[in-house]
């Protein structure tokens, strides 16, 4: 009996319970089920409760049931939940710093003027040069995403900008065709305002439009149908600035005509540096065409040739002159021919030696004359008396290409400057009688005689010279102080002439310190009935009351100050509440100084086309180019360098994220209208 039990004993094995990994894959275990060494077992591991659990499936099934794993797995869920924003957050602010990384390069690019394909290289660069940032591993940009950026995202933002200060404010335009070149062409449409904040001039690119041609009829459509399409009233244009072809300001039909007639309150202006080139032109007919033929023939001559250049240093180093080359005479700028003659004349003696030589070397039609016309005694005459009274000319051109506020001293200028002309071959007792724009020039009883007429210091005394070797009754002397008299009518004729509708600027007087301070004009009654837009301005009998209480403010403001300095003090006054004293004058100012004087500022922008449609980029697309030229003007205003310092903003992001690939100019048109008739809604 005994013995039967022990082979029972024997019999029985003990089995030991060991993990089994199908726990691992079970539904209901593998959120929190582990497999964790103990000693020398494997035993289950609560991930969420940081314990042991028996060995055996019933005893991880009671553990998974009980209150404590029940509560672990509830913190569990709520620490998943802010992780997953936390990560999302992240995912959006990297995002966020990538896109904005993206556009600042595409800033870049097209603030100075550099290819979109440049894009890859750049960010090529970039990575290389620093491989451990984070946001640049991620930027992507492409030429293609590049051209997106600057048309989809840079153009869109700042177009809308653009858009909304002109909604909000009166402002003038400055319109000019061009063709670029690639023969298309362009009309460019500036807006040019006065900021009262900054208290400095703003200029604003609206537009850059492809022209079927060049009738009055369509450059007015178009204006009208641009405007329209960015919904920005008519009513907000005071003033409107072009050059002097007939097309804009002719007597039949003509772009001023269509405006002034269906816009009465819109004040047409003239470009000033065009009229006073015009003026130039038409004197210089007076002059002998040797003198402008001499300065074309010389560039000409040495315009090509490095040998002749080389050859010339050596009589330039001879006489101990600087090596400066030729200068070009510009065919359409008839006041570049000043720097020419200066150069000319730098250069006269050097000039002297050398094309005496090339003369008997190669006696060609060209080097004859130009050796004749060099060594006649009137040559040098004659380019010091152009240089002279074109010195004059071009400084009343150079004043008035400037960015500031100017119009308002247009007709101070212009008498000055034929005051000038005047005085050299007029009585000055009569001159001192007269008002300078209705002088009658052509009255000969009150010219001095030939020999008196004052040519400039260096031809007075270079005449002189002459006249002691030939007499003064020589007919070449008679003849040269004829053409000198001539050039001097002629051009106060045409300044005169072209000159001549300035008084309906006459109530541009009450921005003048003197006028102000001293209220030479009592009440801005006529003003507001002249310009009757200024009643949705401001108040018209409260800024009465400001024009005469701004006078008593001496010695604080007086006549003495410049135009700037006056009104930016008056502006800056405050009472004792800390309020603007004169809130509406601050209103009306502004609005008289946004008024054009030139086209400067579109003739810089076509300066800007060239640069950026060149002969290499011949096939850049329209939206393309107004993306970048929007985006380069927007930067200029803000400031230098905004390229590196400019923060995107949301609403550039929300676009950069929503920009549409390899979409044609027709569809980012589109896009565009359709993204400010939101803005518009919003």
């Amino acid at each position: 009996m005994s013995e039967e039990v022990e082979e029972r004993k024997r019999k029985r094995v003990k089995y030991e319970v060991k993990f089994s990994d199908g726990w691992l894959s079970n539904p209901l275990f593998k959120d929190f089920l582990q497999k964790k060494k103990d000693g020398d077992k494997y035993v289950p591991y609560c991930a969420k409760c940081k314990v042991n659990i028996s060995l055996g499936k019933s005893a991880i099934v009671r553990h998974m049931e009980c209150k404590s794993h029940q509560e672990a797995k509830k913190r569990f869920q709520e620490v998943g939940k802010s992780q997953s924003s936390i990560q999302s957050f992240c995912r959006s602010t990297s995002s966020d710093a990538i896109s904005k990384m993206e556009i600042k390069l595409c800033s870049f690019l097209a603030e100075n003027n550099l290819p979109l394909s440049l894009s890859d290289d750049l960010v090529a660069l970039l990575k290389s040069l620093f491989p451990n940032d984070d946001t640049l591993k991620g930027v992507t940009l492409g030429k293609q995403k590049a051209t997106n950026t600057v048309r989809q995202t840079l153009g869109f933002y700042y177009m809308k900008e653009n858009i909304d200060i002109l909604k909000s404010r009166k402002f003038s335009i400055i319109i000019d065709e061009t063709t670029d070149s690639s023969t298309q062409s362009q009309m460019a449409v500036l807006a040019t305002y006065f900021d009262e904040i900054n208290f400095r001039m703003s200029l604003i690119f609206v537009d850059l439009i492809s022209m079927p041609d060049g009738k009055a009829d369509t450059i007015y459509n178009t204006v009208l149908q641009c405007f329209k399409d960015k919904n920005i009233p008519m009513k907000n244009i005071i003033g409107v600035c072009a050059d002097t072809c007939n097309v804009m300001f002719g007597a039949h039909h003509s772009v001023a005509q269509l405006l002034v007639k269906n816009h009465p309150w819109i004040i047409t202006i003239k470009c000033s540096c065009h009229l006073i080139h015009l003026c130039a032109s038409h004197a210089s007919k007076i002059l002998p065409k040797s003198i402008e033929d001499l300065c074309r023939n010389v560039y000409s001559y040495f315009r090509l040739s490095s040998q002749r250049c080389d050859a010339f240093k050596e009589f330039q180093d001879f006489l101990n002159l600087d090596q400066h080359q030729m200068l070009m005479a510009g065919q359409t700028r008839w006041l570049s021919m000043k720097m020419c003659v200066d150069r000319l004349l730098e250069q006269y003696e050097a000039l002297k030696l050398y094309f005496r030589g090339a003369a008997l070397e190669d006696p060609s039609h060209t080097n004859d004359a130009i050796a004749k016309s060099l060594n006649n005694v009137f040559t040098q005459a004659y380019l010091e008396f152009m240089s002279y009274n074109l010195g004059r000319l071009t400084s009343f051109n150079t004043l008035f290409q400037s960015e500031i506020p100017l119009l308002h001293q247009l007709k101070g200028e212009v008498t000055k400057l034929i005051s000038g002309l005047i005085g050299d071959f007029m009585d000055l007792s009569y001159v001192r009688q007269m008002d300078p724009l209705k002088i009658d020039v052509s009255l000969e009883g009150h010219h001095v005689p030939l020999d008196k007429v004052y040519t400039g210091i260096k031809a007075t005394c270079t005449i002189q010279s002459i006249v002691a070797d030939l007499g003064s009754d020589h007919p070449d002397v008679k003849l040269f102080q004829m053409h000198c008299k001539g050039f001097l009518v002629e051009c106060v004729k045409q300044i005169q002439s072209r000159f001549s509708n300035l008084d309906q600027l006459d109530f541009l007087k009450c921005l003048e310190p003197r006028v102000a301070n001293n209220l030479s004009i009592p009440s801005l009654g006529l003003i507001f009935k002249q310009l009757p837009y200024l009643d949705s301005v401001a108040a018209a009998q409260a800024a009465d009351t400001e024009w005469g209480e701004q006078a008593m403010l001496h010695p604080t403001l007086n006549e003495t100050m410049s135009v700037y300095d006056y009104w930016k003090t008056l502006f800056q006054l405050k009472d004792g509440q800390g309020n603007v004293m004169f809130p509406n004058l601050r209103k009306i100012v502004p609005v008289l100084l946004s008024l054009p004087f030139s086209n400067a500022a579109v003739e810089r922008v076509f300066s800007q086309l060239k640069l950026i449609k060149n002969d290499h980029r011949s096939c850049l697309k329209q939206e393309s180019l107004l993306g970048l030229l929007v985006t380069k003007f927007s930067l200029k205003q803000q400031g230098k360098m905004q390229a590196a310092q400019m923060d995107p903003s949301k609403t550039m992001l929300q676009l950069h994220s929503k920009m549409k690939s390899n979409a044609d100019d027709a569809e980012v048109a589109e896009l565009r209208k359709t993204f400010l008739a939101q803005q518009e809604s919003q």
